[in-house]
């Protein structure tokens, strides 16, 4: 049976992750009575068997070739199959179908949205270390491309800033593009600036804990005049 989101939202899970990460897992579970796995990909047409499962001793265990899929892998233990990605990639978004067959087979979607870290940039260029000059305005400009058009996403910037433009959102098909542009006054003791992602992505707030992982930050090299 194939176990509805829109029934049990427990069983359909999103997974939030970013571009560069190492290793994000999609967890199934198992039991000593399941026969056969198979993690499919639901976005391409036809679906694609990314990776199954069958029980053994050894298990047999075969991962696609194809290339979109070269940085998959998984982890088996006694109770679950995971379909692990690995240096996570904008591509790798979209939905995964984890199939167990068994006594009691079930079907369930893992959906997985790809956050791209934000870029600063300063007249056109992006930046990672900045000269500032104490007292002088700087217009800064923060973006993040191709963010889900299910998302609910915002920048904001630590410490926060005048901004000389309101959000920008552009779409682009399945995808929104954020942008902000603010300015920036040179002050001594601030050694850093940063802009960060923040808000919703498929109604799941983005923690804390992956914050610091889905922001750009600045270096500040502060001259006096």
């Amino acid at each position: 049976m194939k176990i509805s989101c829109y029934f049990l939202e427990v069983s359909c899970q999103t997974v939030n992750t970013y571009t560069t990460k190492d290793v994000e897992s999609l967890p199934c579970t198992i039991t000593g009575q399941t026969l056969t796995v198979i993690w499919a990909d639901t976005a391409v047409e036809n679906q694609i068997a990314v990776l199954t499962y069958q029980k053994g001793n050894p298990p047999v265990i075969n991962i696609s070739t194809e290339a979109k899929y070269t940085n998959f892998n998984y982890a088996l233990t006694p109770t679950s199959f995971n379909l692990v990605i690995e240096n996570v990639e904008d591509g790798d978004g979209g939905v995964y179908n984890c199939a167990a067959f068994g006594l009691t087979p079930v079907e369930f979607d893992v959906t997985v949205e790809v956050l791209v870290k934000p870029t600063v940039q300063y007249e056109s260029q992006d930046v990672v270390e900045l000269d500032v000059i104490v007292g002088t305005q700087y217009n800064l400009t923060c973006s993040a491309t191709r963010a889900r058009s299910v998302s609910d996403l915002s920048l904001m910037w630590d410490p926060s800033l005048v901004e000389t433009t309101p959000l920008v959102i552009t779409s682009n098909d399945d995808y929104k593009h954020y942008s902000i542009t603010s300015t920036y006054t040179a002050v001594r003791g601030v050694s850093s600036i940063t802009c960060q992602l923040t808000g919703y992505v498929m109604q799941d707030e983005i923690n804390n804990q992956r914050m610091d992982k889905i922001s750009h930050t600045v270096i500040l090299n502060v001259q006096c005049k």
